[in-house]
């Protein structure tokens, strides 16, 4: 199964799909629209943006945010039922490769991340004021500062 009908498959959003080669079989699973407005609110109450304000950046990227976390959600199930490999055939060649979806989710945590960080500059949210010391130390650690005690 190439990467192009993963990626073809997430963006169309159709139930599931069938390679029949392969024998192998991805549930899609749907996200309603009920489901990404609680998203959409939860996000914008969560960065303090103003369901009236209409700065079209911020409003682009709570937006953008909400359809990273629902196609992170569908990747990372696509994932989970798939397994981290494939079996990949090609003519007469048969090999196990990388699952293609782990880029794809790779790439979507990476935006994802992105995304949050700006966001949070642009609203003032979750600044390091309001970082208890365990979490200030955590951070440190990962930064790979010394950690005060």
């Amino acid at each position: 199964m190439s990467y192009n009908s993963y990626q073809k498959n997430i963006e169309d959003d159709i139930e599931q799909f069938d390679d029949d080669e392969n024998g192998f079989v991805v549930p899609h699973i749907k996200i309603s629209t009920q489901e990404k407005n609680t998203l959409r609110l939860n996000i914008e109450e969560y960065f303090n943006v103003d369901a009236k304000d209409n700065k079209s950046t911020i409003r682009s990227l709570v937006d953008n945010l909400t359809w990273q976390i629902c196609k992170l959600k569908i990747v990372r199930h696509q994932i989970d039922a798939s397994g981290m490999t494939v079996n990949f055939h090609q003519g007469k060649q048969r090999m196990l490769i990388q699952n293609p979806l782990i880029k794809t989710y790779n790439d979507l945590i990476k935006n994802y991340t992105v995304t949050i960080k700006t966001l949070r500059d642009l609203t003032g949210t979750a600044t390091e004021g309001t970082l208890t010391a365990e979490e200030k130390n955590a951070m440190d650690f990962m930064q790979g500062k010394k950690i005060k005690r």
